[in-house]
């Protein structure tokens, strides 16, 4: 079935090229012969104003944020014999050109969900930015960081449109937000900028390789998330900016270069994970922006020792996980997280039923009080924390449009599989340590969907 993608530009084209690839492959059947739905799956991509399509792609005109807009592309796609669609895919950004504001975020995103409401589409995929969380200190994110209260236009803007495309779910759609941060890969090369080493030098940076990124829409196309859902998409391993000058230039900078101070001065200056997205099954294919500056031609003199060296100023106190993550159990946890973000209605309701009545015998609570002394003894605290982030926002459920961004009681926007979803999570975090009959009741009201012995292997 068709798609819409709205905004081929420097990321939406090459998405658009991709897609269409894949949706002609997907028309071809086993034995080479053509499908008899053939030339059903094309990608339609829609701009303000005309120019030619990208390539394999078919073109519209059109402005979403206008009220005649959604009528005007629907009865475009009509005139061609496109009624439905599967997916809305949406990547725009204000344009200097025609003196847009940050209102054309919200604006657009209102017109999207109209669009694929009115299209019949299953999914909408909306492509918004990390730089949603605003952080100065260094500290690390993610999807249930909560929010800044004192946001400017930009990331208002940001936030009203994933709440927008978010509510679709209203609509019988299902809505994903992936928020990318520092874009960069062909034609957007981020080298000259750090070559000076100018600036602030002790700041965190994040980095999205584009292909990357259009490899995750494909991925969430593929493997969609049953529940409306928000994911980091990054490569996963932030890195302070002054590494980034060693590397391009064989020395490490002078400290006191960082002219810009602490980092704060409007720049952002966190740490972006994204093991939520990770845990679906993604991974980035350019691992750190050291892999993607050599794929865009770069010698790193420096980049053994920036790797390596010690860092210019003590650490930042929340430690950014790095290897295993869960430490040695972060096999099993990613394959649970994955499988349980799968989970249809029917199997979360069950697990729910169990684990209401597992949790209200005395076994539940002496296995609660074992779990507790397991985490603590082995100094797997970080390592908790670590995992309770991904874990929540698989199962967070999104706030109505115009509520606030974070309620009074978080625990209230959460599915009620989160609960012993997340007692099943700890219990394999430490499931080495746990007495077995410990380890079989907080597991338990999993075990007849996920049988925990299928976690030791990929296979389903």
């Amino acid at each position: 079935m068709d798609i819409v993608l709205v905004g081929p530009g420097w990321l939406g084209a090459p998405l658009a090229t991709s897609l269409a690839a894949r949706l002609s492959a997907e028309r071809v059947a086993p034995a080479g012969l053509p499908d008899p739905v053939a030339g059903r799956g094309r990608v339609w991509t829609l701009r303000r104003t005309p120019g030619p399509p990208p390539a394999g792609c078919h073109g519209l005109v059109g402005d979403l944020a206008e009220p005649a807009g959604v009528p005007a592309v629907r009865e475009a796609l009509r005139t061609q014999g496109v009624h439905r669609v599967a997916q809305v895919i949406v990547a725009v950004a204000p344009s200097r050109a025609r003196g847009d504001d940050y209102g054309i975020y919200p604006a657009v995103a209102a017109g999207a969900r109209r669009l694929a409401a009115a299209l019949g589409a299953r999914q909408l995929i909306w492509i918004s930015s990390t730089g949603v969380y605003g952080e100065h200190d260094g500290r690390v994110v993610t999807e249930a960081t909560p929010l800044p209260d004192d946001r400017d236009a930009r990331v208002d803007a940001l936030l009203s449109a994933e709440a927008i495309i978010l509510a679709s779910e209203a609509d019988g759609i299902q809505p994903v937000v992936l928020r990318p941060a520092g874009l960069y890969g062909p034609g957007r090369d981020p080298a000259p900028r750090f070559r000076t080493g100018t600036g602030s030098l002790d700041r965190w940076c994040n980095f999205s390789w584009r292909d990357d990124v259009i490899a995750a829409v494909e991925h969430l196309r593929d493997h969609p998330p049953v529940r409306p859902a928000t994911f980091n998409c990054t490569d996963d391993t932030p890195i302070e900016a002054w590494r980034i000058v060693e590397a391009l230039t064989g020395s490490r900078p002078d400290p006191g270069a960082s002219g810009e101070g602490d980092g704060s001065g409007g720049r952002s200056n966190q740490r972006v994970s994204s093991a939520a997205l990770k845990a679906t099954g993604w991974a980035p294919a350019v691992p750190s922006i050291f892999d993607g500056l050599e794929r865009l031609g770069h010698a790193l003199p420096g980049r053994t020792a920036a790797e390596s060296g010690p860092p210019m100023a003590p650490p930042a106190p929340t430690a950014m996980p790095t290897g295993a993550p869960y430490g040695p159990n972060t096999p099993r946890i990613r394959r649970f997280l994955q499988r349980m973000a799968g989970l249809g209605g029917g199997d979360a309701a069950t697990v729910v039923a169990h684990y209401a009545t597992a949790c209200a015998a005395p076994p539940w609570s002496d296995a609660e009080r074992e779990l507790a002394a397991a985490i603590e003894g082995s100094g797997r605290g970080p390592l908790r924390d670590a995992v309770a982030g991904p874990l929540l926002q698989l199962v967070r459920t999104p706030s109505a449009p115009g509520a606030p961004t974070a309620p009074e009681d978080p625990l209230a926007s959460l599915d009620p599989i989160a609960e012993p979803a997340l007692a099943a999570v700890l219990a394999l975090l430490v499931a080495e340590l746990l007495p077995a009959d410990h380890l079989a009741t907080l597991y338990g009201p999993f075990e007849p969907i996920i049988p925990r012995q299928t976690l030791d292997s990929p296979a389903r």
